[in-house]
């Protein structure tokens, strides 16, 4: 099951963000993005090997990068800490964390722009291409074979509606030039 770009955007990450004083469309397209790269728009399923270098739902979060959020981002602002634990499920969220990226979009969704806020990726517009670049220096996993290219490619199919034949060819004009 994937899910559709407006949907996303405006049931998921939109009341998500609006929770959190988050306001900026280009953040919210960074998101949808990092969901069209990461995992093609499909938010059920843990995307994981055993080695656990692939991440867990919607955004393709690690269990590593979740660690990370909560002990070196969180831990140093309750009150952020306070409001995106309240985004999680009681019980589920103390057993196992981790399926939180999995079952709630709203939490994942709070999780991925913690990873974005920790890094200060402040984007004043939404070119494609300054988001492909901020998701793959703060976001992208360290040994992902996913490109620039490719997160251009998913946000202009998934989110702008783009055949991505057309979007693949202007990438190609645009690196050749």
């Amino acid at each position: 099951m994937s899910l559709d770009a407006q949907s996303l955007k405006e049931q998921v990450i939109k009341p998500t963000l609006n929770y959190l004083n988050e306001r900026n469309q280009a953040t919210v397209d960074l998101l949808l993005g990092t969901a069209a790269v990461e995992t093609q728009l499909r938010p059920l399923g843990i995307y994981s090997r055993v080695d656990e270098i692939c991440g867990i739902g919607l955004y393709s979060i690690t269990q590593q990068q979740h660690l990370d959020i909560w002990d070196n981002f969180l831990a140093f602002d309750p009150e952020l800490a306070s409001q995106i634990r309240g985004l999680a499920s009681q019980r589920s969220f103390l057993t196992n964390p981790h399926e939180e990226l999995n079952t709630n979009l709203a939490y994942a969704t709070a999780i991925a722009w913690c990873i974005y806020k920790r890094a200060r990726c402040l984007l004043s517009g939404s070119d494609v291409n300054d988001l492909a670049s901020c998701w793959s220096r703060y976001f992208r996993h360290q040994d992902s074979t996913k490109s620039l290219a490719l997160f251009c490619d998913s946000y202009n199919e998934l989110v702008l509606l783009k055949p991505v034949k057309a979007a693949h060819q202007k990438h190609q004009a645009a690196d050749a030039a």
